[in-house]
């Protein structure tokens, strides 16, 4: 069957496709959706040929006998091609832990790419349909780059100095003088600039795909939008507004910036957000993963699975150790890391990967899924370590090969400089006289020393 593409009424063919990898994945005669959902009853794969349209052109029902292997959906629609957009419904047992709702369309959590044009958070927080509001996936072809001779620059820990760096933040002023104001294009035209301050790694604020929907007022009572870009919508989706060429993906310009940085001996570290999103407390919008399997990817209060359990200060908690939350955290890092060639993560909140459903846990699965990977094995990794709730790991996180924030030297150095707290000990240590000076850490080159970054600003 010969299928065009891009006009409403026409339908695909499909058939039972395959449970492996778990998203949408582009071959040549067609696509392979796999979504994992255990308590899932029914899914319905939901089309749009034209991402233009708030109409879907197709909806699928998958069959529990032929659409499913185990805990994973899945379907393969033929001719289908790169650029195409999706979402799911999902559908299940109504109790308290679960939090199904075949009204709304659900963001693939293993989507690389989203289009969120017409999206309207309110829409998914209230009852009723949003087919024509939510957030979609997109289908991502294969997306050949040319890495040549691009090496990581693998700059020791002891000699690293790291910029905070946000992607739009740093070039959209005109001052900046760039092309392409606040985008990874924009930033690529200033690395020369970063390599000539002598820094040797930039640290981008999250770079996943976030929510600038999220609600909230300044004390004036004026409307603000997310900006830092840690409300997470997705964890492996790249944020399409840093695309110079528009809200498509065009994953070679995170590509070039990174090469085009190797080359100049700096690297590109990502700053990832695992610890909870944009999905928010039980009055929240339904978006991806609590429709999905709520149980499999949150941790929910012991005392009403209707709540959810709050370590991070922003309504949830990511479950990092069940089998779907540790595994879609290893997967995304992996993706990343192979993808983009970056030089490693810094994991915001950390100390929420030490909690399991069952409460704290001295070793968690997450940790050792990380340690134990041979892709991320000689990344840089470090994590404040540390979560909202009041639990502090420094000392004492990830492992010998991990770096750590160091809050304790923050607070010693911001006491010098607004009180002149403890002025001789700070001056003998930045004078290498004092090297036990709170560090934590077994090693003190697996510190990370800093006096401020964007929290408190």
């Amino acid at each position: 069957m010969v299928v065009k593409m891009g006009n409403w009424g026409e339908k695909h063919q499909w058939s039972s496709g395959h449970h492996q990898p778990l998203g949408a994945r582009a071959l040549g005669h067609g696509v392979n959706f796999a979504l994992y959902s255990h308590a899932a009853e029914r899914v319905q794969l939901v089309l749009w040929d034209n991402p233009e349209r708030r109409r879907p052109s197709q909806v699928i029902d998958l069959s529990p006998v032929t659409n499913k292997t185990g805990a994973v959906w899945h379907v393969f629609v033929h001719d289908l091609r790169p650029g195409a957009a999706y979402a799911y419904r999902v559908d299940g047992p109504k109790s308290p832990g679960n939090r199904f709702d075949w009204d709304k369309c659900l963001l693939d959590p293993y989507a690389r790419a989203i289009d969120r044009r017409f999206y309207e958070r309110a829409a998914a927080c209230e009852p009723g349909d949003n087919v024509g509001e939510c957030v979609r996936g997109v289908v991502v072809g294969e997306d050949y780059f040319d890495w040549g001779d691009d090496r990581l620059p693998r700059v020791p820990a002891e000699k690293s100095v790291i910029y905070e760096c946000h992607v739009k933040g740093v070039t959209a002023h005109p001052s900046s003088g760039v092309q392409f104001p606040g985008t990874f294009a924009g930033l690529t035209e200033k690395l020369d600039y970063f390599a000539d301050l002598g820094v040797t790694a930039l640290e981008l604020m999250p770079v996943q795909a976030f929510d600038d929907d999220v609600p909230r007022q300044n004390s004036r009572g004026e409307e603000l939008g997310n900006y830092w870009g840690y409300s997470q919508l997705s964890f492996m989706a790249i944020e399409p507004s840093y695309f110079a060429r528009g809200s498509q993906p065009h994953l070679s310009e995170l590509k070039k910036l990174v090469k085009r940085a190797h080359s100049l001996g700096l690297e590109i570290i990502l700053d990832v957000v695992f610890n909870h999103t944009t999905e928010a407390n039980h009055q929240g919008p339904t978006l991806s993963w609590r429709g999905i399997d709520n149980r499999a990817y949150y941790l929910l209060s012991a005392q009403d699975e209707r709540y959810y359990m709050n370590f991070t200060g922003c309504d949830n908690t990511f479950n990092s150790n069940s089998r779907a939350g540790s595994r879609l955290i290893i997967d995304t890092l992996e993706y990343l890391a192979r993808e983009f060639h970056v030089d490693g993560f810094r994991f915001d909140l950390g100390g929420t990967f030490y909690y399991t459903a069952d409460g704290y846990t001295d070793y968690p699965e997450i940790i050792k899924l990380i340690n134990r990977s041979p892709v991320l094995r000689g990344l840089k990794l470090s994590a404040e370590p540390w979560d909202a709730s009041g639990l502090v790991l420094e000392g004492r996180f990830g492992g010998p090969e991990w770096l750590e924030w160091s809050g304790s030297w923050r607070n010693r150095v911001r006491r010098w400089v607004n009180f002149g707290e403890g002025e001789a000990d700070v001056k003998a240590h930045l004078a290498g006289q004092a090297p036990e000076f709170v560090f934590y850490h077994k090693n003190p080159a697996r510190s990370v020393n800093f006096a401020c970054v964007h929290d408190g600003f």
